[in-house]
């Protein structure tokens, strides 16, 4: 058991620094693209990208995430499984892409692109599935060196290979398309074909289980890829490539605080299953709340940094982008508590009312920035996102009134803190046009911070070893 649980704990170290790593990758070379790319041409790849995201779960079905079951199921026959829903895949993005082919005028302005590079794309969406089905099924089997490798290997050269090409084209949207996308569907095909080579064969029954265990999820995803997608589809359409970039600026910077999160919450989810599992709910309530403190301090702390953080990813062209920062920030803090009761839903395999709730979330987003960004500029996107992180917090928190979370979660601090962040994001905003003030601020915060760690190290010490698997 010791050597199972060393193991385990072994996976999730490597899984959390690889998950940063590969987060970063982007966030730590976007000060180059910024600074050789025009905002034209950045806006344009942010457009592409945003489309690319979306069909990728439209038209591949998340295919893989039927993994997680079938290496209990089909454990004898797992690389024969995995050759046959990557095929059932790549058929169904084929017909998918016929019928782009077959209304393209259509689709050439709805994806507001040419179709050169919707050729690019669907290619994509047909051979990268490979990467994301070897990766999940390494990890599974917790072989964490093989799954860090398949997931990092192809973002580092596509992400060296896009830079390149950016520094020697003229067109430099085409070279940063190419340089990743086209690298990485390179990468993808040498996969694809080492899949279909270890399994040999195709069965239906192995698609029809797949199906029924993807399918239901496509919604969820679905609507997750909206919350963060269409504001810059939707700016791309009415105000141009150029505020696209600028709005990107933001959310990349904002981006910092999901990777801690997301790469934290693969440690922390495990601890609060056992601790369901074993009814400990005074021990929920008791680590929760430092657990939600620190996090509420680190989005603080970005927002104080935000013209910094700007000037760094984008440079003195991206200066205004600063003032999404605060909305952009508030709104990951807002994902970040519905989390709390998203995850106790999936304890309790509530997982159609977390696919209801985030659809309600992403048409709520959807609707505001129709009706918002046209009208008010790119500046209302940070708002629409950051209501619609609101609504799904609100939607999570309703559902889970049934599964008695008032035992477990202190639910006043929850939405107290969520009124306090907002309101604290708001009186940030003019700070940024007095940096003496912010400074000050930033000092007075990180004093105060200081010292509610220092009375509260024990609940800290709680939380380490809970994320080290010191159960």
């Amino acid at each position: 058991m010791d050597n199972v649980n060393s193991k385990t704990i072994k996976a999730g170290s490597w899984y959390i620094a690889s998950n940063f790593l590969l987060q970063g990758i982007g966030f730590l070379t976007m000060p180059l693209f910024t600074r050789i790319m025009s905002q034209e041409d950045l806006g344009f790849y942010n457009n592409f990208n945003s489309w690319l995201s979306l069909l990728s779960i439209i038209v591949t079905l998340e295919m893989y995430s039927s993994i997680n079951r079938a290496r209990f199921d089909y454990e004898e026959k797992l690389d024969s499984f995995l050759s046959s829903i990557l095929l059932c895949g790549t058929a169904f993005t084929g017909i998918c892409y016929l019928i782009v082919l077959t209304f393209q005028d259509f689709f050439i302005s709805l994806f507001n692109m040419n179709i050169v590079y919707i050729h690019v794309m669907f290619t994509h969406l047909m051979i990268v599935p490979a990467t994301k089905l070897l990766a999940t099924n390494n990890q599974m089997l917790m072989k964490y060196k093989s799954a860090s490798f398949f997931s990092i290997a192809p973002a580092l050269a596509a992400t060296l290979i896009s830079l390149l090409l950016v520094m020697v084209s003229d067109d430099k949207a085409w070279g940063k398309i190419i340089g990743g996308t086209g690298s990485l569907t390179i990468f993808n095909l040498a996969l694809y074909l080492f899949i279909l080579y270890k399994g040999r064969k195709f069965e239906w029954e192995f698609c029809k289980y797949a199906l029924r265990i993807a399918i239901p999820l496509v919604p969820h995803l679905l609507s997750s890829n909206i919350l963060g997608t269409t504001d810059q589809i939707i700016i791309t359409r009415y105000w141009g490539t150029e505020y696209t970039a600028l709005y990107n600026i933001a959310y990349l910077c904002s981006v910092i605080f999901m990777i801690l999160q997301s790469s934290v919450n693969h440690a922390w989810v495990p601890w609060l299953f056992e601790q369901l599992h074993r009814q400990n709910h005074n021990l929920i309530k008791k680590v929760s709340r430092p657990y939600i403190f620190i996090f509420c301090a680190i989005s603080i702390a970005i927002m104080l940094f935000a013209p910094e953080l700007v000037l760094i990813i984008g440079g003195d062209n991206y200066r205004e982008s600063v003032f999404l920062m605060p909305p952009l920030i508030a709104g990951r803090m807002f994902a970040f508590l519905y989390t709390f009761y998203a995850n106790v839903e999936f304890y309790h395999k509530k997982t159609f009312g977390i696919a209801k709730n985030t659809i309600i979330a992403a048409a709520v987003n959807l609707i505001l920035n129709i009706l918002l960004i046209p009208v008010w500029g790119y500046i209302m996107a940070a708002y629409t996102t950051l209501i619609g992180y609101l609504v799904l917090l609100c939607t999570h928190f309703y559902s889970c009134r049934k599964l008695k979370v008032k035992e477990f979660y202190d639910n006043k601090f929850i939405f107290c803190t969520a009124a306090v962040l907002f309101i604290i994001s708001m009186m940030i905003i003019p700070l940024y046009h007095f940096p003496v003030a912010r400074y000050l601020l930033i000092v007075a915060c990180a004093a105060i911070s200081g010292l509610l760690i220092y009375l509260h190290r024990d609940k800290l010490s709680i939380i380490r070893q809970s994320l080290s698997g010191k159960h």
